[in-house]
């Protein structure tokens, strides 16, 4: 709990002052272009997030890819944090966890009991990733492959 609540605090101070660098948006046409030149095939999943999505797909792999390109920054914001929570109350006190920000990104990974989580936002968009930490050379290739 101390964890999230640190996270919670510097992700909050970021989206309050924000810092001086920023990174590229990868809007939901972009991530899902170079997804399939990665070799994956995303599916839509646009309904599940109906409410405050513009665009929305999974890859099922053999790690979890879910990407969200939000139609305001507060509704993605808040996505990000509930899932940086989520992943918090499933950690171990051995759990290894980082995160860092700039002016319109933040991003928290976890690596505990042979699991890596990567979760992830530019502006409006959000990626969540989750897998083996036996994937995570192949995970971190996607991240770079996406813009991410």
């Amino acid at each position: 709990m101390k964890k999230f609540k640190l996270a919670f605090i510097l992700l909050a101070c970021v989206f309050l002052v924000g810092c001086s660098n920023s990174k590229e948006v990868v809007d939901g046409n972009a991530f899902l272009e170079r997804a399939r030149e990665a070799g994956f095939t995303p599916k839509d999943i646009k309904e599940s997030y109906n409410s405050f999505a513009t665009n929305a797909y999974l890859i099922d792999s053999d790690f979890k890819v879910i990407y969200v390109e939000g139609k305001n920054v507060y509704d993605i914001e808040g996505v990000f944090l509930d899932e940086c929570n989520n992943v918090n109350i499933k950690l171990t006190k051995d759990a290894k966890v980082k995160h860092d920000s700039g002016k319109n990104w933040a991003l928290y990974t976890a690596t505990d009991l042979g699991n890596y989580f990567y979760i992830s936002l530019i502006d409006n968009t959000y990626v969540y990733i989750e897998g083996k930490e036996e994937n995570k050379d192949r995970i971190n290739k996607l991240i770079d492959t996406i813009g991410y």
